[in-house]
């Protein structure tokens, strides 16, 4: 086969949209994740969730979401796998479905360059972080990228697109501000250029009240309540700061968070970044760059390091935006079209004399851009292998061990302290811990949740109890001060029994060793 006919065959024979090359990459997509996602076990955030949805009804739902500060979409897909009696590990499998329909999404209508769509979807959050563990934030991947193949036809799919962005806004915190600030950019787009040029004003209303409703019912639940004991939500140790050296400290945040997830070099990350802002400039796209900078902003503040990862999506996103209106190879710029709603996208008001002028930088931008990005793209695949073959071969949350012993205790008093110890609870029907809450086994982040009194130890010993807890990988437990809980138990002539312990993989190490201390009274 001559290699002008094997290329052919490659990239031009399609199927669904895709060419052969494509339909290769997803195909080794869905293996790896066929390879590891039955391995998973999932930790305290995934079971949390878990438990919300299958022991609160739908108004019960909104209502903790505000506690656990975030919009309910995903608590709400999860009930629908309860009404269906799918088992717990089966929330696994919605987890990789969502990813894979993201990356779908992403071989289907991204206009990258050919090496670097095909290796994007092998990056370590889109292949593992947002894929593998089972939380609200594999949505963000599928329904970002499906705002972005939208948004080259914004004006004639705004319904559809107006309809995206409503279900990504319901994902977490960091997608309601991307949404909403894709909005401001939208909405001074409509400004600029005259709405009825652009759209039909009963499409424009529909869709403006769409998203609308969507960006205020995601406030609504997400907002924290009063009563919120989670220190994510009810503070921060910058607050006391004036606010001009609390934003500069969230930016640098921010830039350390977007490192965090792009790249282990901090100088690509910011080649990465100022190649985006220059090229956004350039192509009169600079306002994409506010939905970026709410979730910058947003990690600046409460810092995370499995967030991180959002940022690397959306700035995938946000390239593939900007650079939607231009044809996918050469440096000349689209046409403006004439006449509104036609089907080509409108460039954006400049002369022609200098859109020529911007072009001459544009190109050169644009490649560095798409160079940086597939530098750190490629960084990222050591991540990608380490967390994956560690998955298969290590424990990455012993929970369900620790519920294998626990089912064979029957009949003895189980008490279980800490917010970790929820990872155990969905392997069994109810909650089994008798100093919580009997009527759900979900952690409760309120001040009426008096699961850590240790005053319970020595008013009724139990048979067992259970701490739950998670420390650094280079922190030894000798190093860790005694907790209330813990001294009580000592008090009372406790010790420990048994220990399960586990690995949580970020990056290319161990980033936290979730652990489960079993005490019972000395003979």
């Amino acid at each position: 086969m001559t290699p002008h006919k094997l290329r052919s065959v490659l990239l031009d024979t399609r199927l669904l949209g895709l060419s052969c090359a494509e339909w290769t990459a997803f195909g080794l997509y869905l293996l790896f994740l066929a390879l590891v996602v039955p391995h998973h076990e999932p930790w305290a955030d995934e079971a949390q969730a878990w438990l919300i949805a299958r022991d609160l009804p739908l108004p019960g739902i909104f209502h903790q979401a505000g506690y656990e500060g975030t919009p309910a979409l995903w608590f709400c897909l999860l009930k629908v796998l309860c009404w269906l009696h799918t088992p717990y590990l089966g929330m696994r499998w919605l987890s990789a479905a969502s990813a894979a329909t993201g990356v779908f999404l992403f071989l289907r209508y991204s206009r990258f360059p050919l090496p670097l769509k095909l290796l994007l979807p092998f990056t370590f959050w889109i292949q593992y972080q947002y894929a593998v563990v089972s939380r609200n934030y594999v949505l963000f991947v599928p329904l970002l990228f499906a705002v972005a193949a939208l948004y080259r036809e914004r004006w004639r799919r705004f319904i559809l697109l107006s309809l995206a962005m409503a279900a990504l806004a319901q994902v977490s915190t960091h997608a309601l501000l991307f949404s909403g600030s894709l909005a401001v950019v939208l909405a001074w787009e409509l400004w600029q250029k005259g709405a009825a040029k652009l759209v039909s004003i009963r499409r424009l209303r529909l869709g403006a009240l769409i998203i609308a409703a969507a960006l205020a019912f995601a406030y609504w639940t997400a907002r924290p309540p009063h009563d919120v004991t989670s220190t994510a939500l009810s503070g921060n140790r910058f607050a006391h700061y004036p606010m001009l050296v609390r934003t500069a400290i969230y930016a640098l945040r921010g830039f350390r968070a977007f490192s965090f997830s792009f790249s282990l070099w901090p100088v690509l990350s910011g080649i990465a970044l100022v190649s985006l802002i220059v090229t956004l400039y350039l192509c009169r796209r600079l306002a994409l760059l506010l939905p970026f900078l709410g979730i910058w902003m947003l990690e600046g503040f409460v810092w995370q390091g499995w967030h991180a990862g959002l940022l690397f999506v959306s700035f995938v996103g946000i390239v593939w935006m900007a650079l939607a209106d231009l044809p996918p190879t050469g440096l000349t710029p689209p046409v403006a079209r004439a006449t509104p709603n036609a089907d080509k996208p409108e460039v954006p008001g400049t002369p022609a004399q200098g859109w020529k002028r911007a072009f001459g930088l544009f190109g050169p931008m644009r490649n560095a851009l798409l160079t940086v990005l597939f530098a750190g793209a490629v960084l990222q695949l050591p991540w990608t292998w380490f967390a994956m073959t560690s998955d298969r071969s290590e424990t990455y949350c012993p929970s369900q061990r620790v519920a294998a012993f626990l089912q064979q205790q029957a009949g003895k008093r189980i008490y279980g302290f800490r917010y970790q110890s929820v990872a155990i609870l969905p392997y069994f029907e109810r909650n089994i811990f008798a100093n919580q809450n009997m009527a759900h086994a979900y952690w409760h982040w309120g001040i009426d949740n008096h699961n850590d009194d240790p005053s319970t130890i020595s008013s009724a010993p139990p048979d067992i109890a259970v701490i739950g807890w998670s420390r650094a990988s280079g922190v030894e437990p000798r190093d860790v001060p005694l907790s209330e809980v813990q001294k009580a138990l000592l008090a009372n002539g406790y010790a420990i029994t048994r220990e399960f312990c586990g690995s949580m993989f970020m990056r290319n190490e161990v980033s936290l060793r979730p652990c489960f201390e079993l005490y019972e009274r000395k003979q």
